[in-house]
């Protein structure tokens, strides 16, 4: 019998081993195909990253950790975006993003700032540009979190295209100019300059070509993308465009129509060569040529009429991309995860079970011996117990009056901290209660007049300057915060009243009040009642 037991023993070690063994050579198979995606290489199967998902996806894998599981779900969704799985894969992202214990210490906040980011392209891809920007906005707090500076900046500079499709210009302009500091701040001088062109793009549009030229400069020095002698990198040909628009503004036809016609041969794609034919059109037209003017009007018109044609192939293929991800296949796959899952759960149980009864065998075997001294020295164990307590009765007043000093030295020290905090946070708000911007929109305020757009940006730049966590502690309580919404939280903060903040965001009193009241249930759930008052909103914003 003892044979038996101890052959069933050996096998069962030997299992265990060689499942270690396994897990060891799929975290070796992982890092590799991690090295592959860091090294660019594009995947043309799924299967690698699959066998990697199933792994870390088994019940019986223990010894396997959340950020394995998430590096894994990843990789099979970069996968299926090297496919052109497009739904495929942000599916395969949020799947990783489950996996994260954000609350962990070892969480891997640089990978789930990647996931996001390539989440976030992939939804811009597919035209969901408002679902872009939210993902944006997570790319970038994970970035901060895994103190990864420049790739916060890149994934906020990259909002910039989503607010570009949408049409919100201005948006365009304030995350450009925000990237562009940023940049500088960190020392990231050649993406600074690449930041520049979503700025001089829209001083273009609204006709600041002066300005627009100096910025054009530095682009051209700093950003890279040129060569020696002033050529853009392939891809980005539409500059030539935006250059001689600028020099249309200028007035200087010479150069404009230089580059326009650089952008007419350079450019390969539809929309160059109607931008081209436009730019030229538009010269043409200033200069009074009219032949010049009807025959770049035509290749426009077929240019333009080209690259929509493209763009509904495009968009057609887009929309297709999603209906041909078959829905019964993920369910067959899903199922038969599931029962992959359900026999490994049941093996290693069974090897769980037998393992535990040969260990109860040999424990009752042992009792026996263990039994009589047990009871021994637990007679002796009962004496010194006694023996302690009597000694510890003794000292039992003496400690009591220790734990009694001390808690009140934990007070006195936990009430110096709160004061300390308090006034160092009063005085970041007095800096800009005492600042020329804030006395501005004191003034406007009682004047019942509306602030322009730079006296907005002037303003957040001073509450991020002095309140840094405003914004963040905001964002995370409420991410679907409007602008208007979070103006009237700064402007609380800042202790303007109701009525000045209404003036101030071009609304009524009694609209801001209720505002108040519904961000109150949104950013302080914590505060209950059968009626929120907008006063609760002000002392609740006053402790952020």
């Amino acid at each position: 019998m003892y044979l038996v037991a101890a052959a069933v023993l050996v096998a069962a070690v030997i299992g265990i081993v060689s499942a270690v063994r396994h897990h060891r050579s799929m975290c070796t198979a992982l890092m590799d195909l991690q090295a592959e995606n860091q090294a660019d290489t594009v995947f043309k199967s799924d299967s690698a990253a699959l066998r990697l998902v199933r792994h870390f996806d088994s019940p019986a894998c223990l010894l396997g950790t959340r950020n394995d599981r998430m590096l894994a779900h990843y990789l099979l969704g970069r996968a299926h975006a090297d496919m052109d799985d497009a739904p495929a894969a942000i599916q395969d992202y949020y799947d990783a993003i489950e996996c994260a214990d954000t609350t962990a210490k070892d969480c891997d906040f640089y990978l789930l700032n990647r996931i996001y980011g390539q989440m976030a392209y992939l939804l811009f891809k597919q035209g969901l540009y408002a679902n872009s920007l939210m993902i944006c906005d997570k790319a970038i707090h994970f970035a901060w979190r895994a103190k990864d500076n420049r790739n916060a900046i890149v994934a906020l500079c990259f909002k910039s295209n989503a607010y570009e499709k949408l049409g919100k210009d201005d948006s365009v302009l304030i995350v450009s100019k925000q990237a562009h500091d940023l940049f500088l701040r960190y020392g990231f001088r050649k993406d600074a300059a690449k930041a520049l062109s979503g700025i001089f793009e829209w001083q273009i549009k609204h006709e600041r070509f002066s300005d627009a030229y100096k910025l054009i400069k530095v682009y051209e020095k700093e950003s890279g993308k040129f060569d020696s002698s002033g050529n853009v990198k392939p891809g980005y040909e539409i500059h030539y465009y935006l250059k001689g628009k600028c020099f249309l503004g200028l007035q200087k036809y010479d150069s404009a129509e230089y580059y326009f016609r650089k952008e007419l041969k350079s450019g390969k794609d539809f929309n160059n060569q109607d931008a081209a034919s436009y730019g030229l059109t538009e010269l043409y037209r200033i200069k009074g040529n009219p032949d010049s003017v009807a025959k770049y009007a035509v290749i426009s018109r077929t240019m333009n009429d080209s690259a929509w044609n493209k763009k509904a192939v495009t968009e057609s293929q887009r929309i297709q991309s999603l209906y041909d991800y078959s829905h019964q296949q993920r369910i067959a796959e899903e199922k038969s995860k599931q029962v992959d899952r359900k026999n490994k759960l049941i093996g290693f149980l069974l090897l769980t079970l037998l393992f535990i009864s040969i260990l109860s065998v040999i424990v009752v075997r042992n009792e026996r011996l263990k039994r009589l001294s047990a009871i021994k020295e637990s007679e002796q164990l009962l004496v010194n117990a006694q023996s302690d307590l009597l000694r510890l009765a003794s000292a039992r007043d003496n400690l009591s009056d220790l734990v009694k000093e001390k808690e009140r030295i934990i007070i006195e020290h936990h009430k110096k901290l709160e004061e300390m905090t308090y006034k160092a946070h009063k005085k970041d708000v007095e800096n800009i209660v005492t600042s020329a911007c804030y006395m501005r929109f004191n003034s406007l305020a009682l004047c019942g007049k509306q602030p322009t757009n730079d006296d907005w940006e002037q303003f957040y730049i001073l509450v991020n300057r002095f309140i840094p966590d405003f914004y963040s502690t905001l964002y995370e309580r409420h991410p679907l915060m409007t602008e208007n919404d979070y103006r009237i939280c700064f402007l609380t903060k800042l202790h303007f009243k109701p009525g000045d903040i209404a003036n101030l965001i071009g609304a009524s009193k009694q609209y801001v009040t209720n505002r108040r009241r519904e961000l109150t249930k949104i950013l302080f759930p914590d505060i209950v009642g059968e009626k929120v008052h907008a006063s609760d909103f002000d002392n609740a914003i006053e402790k952020i």
